[in-house]
């Protein structure tokens, strides 16, 4: 299935060009050019990941603190070759180290893999590394590997800010089994990851939380003040019955059929596990994460990226794996499919898709 994923989206950074007019106009587009890789490669950093690799190469600008540090950090460590392979490199080793450890069965990563925006993975962006840390942190977890699990766990939330939510399933699993003596060590170490990258935060721009207040310079409509997610539903309503049907209007339409969809799903499922008498299951674990990892984004008032975000809410695909209809099975995956090949190729040519 990986080697057929990686085919299939070499093939359209081939084919998209001739077949969709090119927009691409985000900052600093043509910073790509100057790392010297064959133009076809060029796409793969659209968006945030120009920014993780001028980051790597010429540290912080100002905002660009909203970019968490340890994906740049490694691709510096490898600054004498290119940078820009070197993103390549680690964001496909990430991924394909990543898919050996996770514990999807092959139905469920046959949904993961189709799912609209999984060619993530094969960007700039921190989506495989965060999924190998996240990998790594549950696999360790459940060989009772403490230390690797305080550590994965800790370069987890220093990767993104959902890593915070691994005090999940740590917290689930020493409930479980009990074994006391570390718990409340290994509980804490997301905490951990994140404090360390507010410290250097607060010590390099007196904003402990700069990472989150330089959000709105990057055009997404985020607020930094709280708000709950019926706003925002109101909100993209509005845009469905009263914006013009351009492409950013079907990008709209298409992250509230997101939420909703996974809003849907995680409440099914979640009804399912309160019933169940071992609520303290790993299964249960990862569902708090993923409706954690699903309502956070929204308190920022927007949607936007959100068909990005809900690629780490596991418990939906795993749901979707387990449908007892494989007729109804086979449908999903065929409109996964569909939006993932029409995604990624207006992603290829500079369209903004989340």
């Amino acid at each position: 299935m990986l080697i057929i994923f990686f085919l299939l989206h070499l093939l359209l950074l081939f084919l998209s060009p001739h077949l969709i007019p090119y927009l691409g106009f985000f900052p600093y587009a043509d910073e790509i050019t100057k790392f010297n890789l064959p133009q076809f490669l060029h796409p793969l950093a659209n968006f945030d990941g120009i920014h993780y690799l001028l980051i790597a190469t010429r540290g912080y600008a100002h905002y660009e603190q909203a970019f968490f540090p340890l994906y740049p950090f490694l691709i510096r460590l490898f600054s004498f070759l290119n940078p820009f392979l070197v993103a390549l490199l680690l964001s496909s080793l990430s991924f394909f180290i990543a898919s050996r450890f996770f514990p999807f069965s092959r139905r469920a990563f046959l949904f993961f893999l189709a799912f609209p925006t999984s060619f993530f993975f094969l960007t700039v962006y921190t989506e495989s590394l965060f999924f190998l840390l996240f990998s790594l942190t549950l696999y360790f977890l459940d060989k009772r590997r403490y230390f690797l699990v305080f550590i994965f766990s800790l370069l987890a939330s220093f990767t993104r800010l959902i890593g915070l939510f691994l005090f999940i399933p740590i917290l689930f699993h020493f409930l479980q089994k009990r074994p006391l003596r570390p718990a409340a060590l290994i509980t804490l170490a997301p905490f951990l990851g994140l404090g360390l990258y507010c410290l250097y935060l607060f010590h390099t721009t007196g904003d402990p939380l700069f990472f989150f207040h330089s959000q709105p310079a990057f055009g997404a409509n985020r607020s930094t003040s709280l708000i709950l997610f019926p706003q925002v539903i109101f909100r993209y309503l509005k845009i469905i019955f009263l914006a013009a049907p351009d492409f950013k209007y079907f990008i709209a339409v298409f992250e509230l059929l997101t939420f909703l969809f996974f809003f849907a799903v995680l409440s099914v499922d979640l009804k399912k596990h309160l019933s169940s008498r071992n609520f303290l299951s790993p299964s249960s674990s990862l569902l708090l994460f993923s409706f954690a990892v699903l309502l956070l984004p929204t308190l920022t008032g927007t949607f936007s990226s959100l068909p990005r975000y809900v690629l780490f809410c596991p418990s939906v695909f795993i749901y979707l794996a387990n449908l007892p209809r494989k007729a109804i099975q086979n449908l999903i995956l065929l409109v996964f499919s569909l939006l993932h090949l029409l995604a990624f190729s207006f992603f290829i040519q500079g369209y903004f898709i989340s």
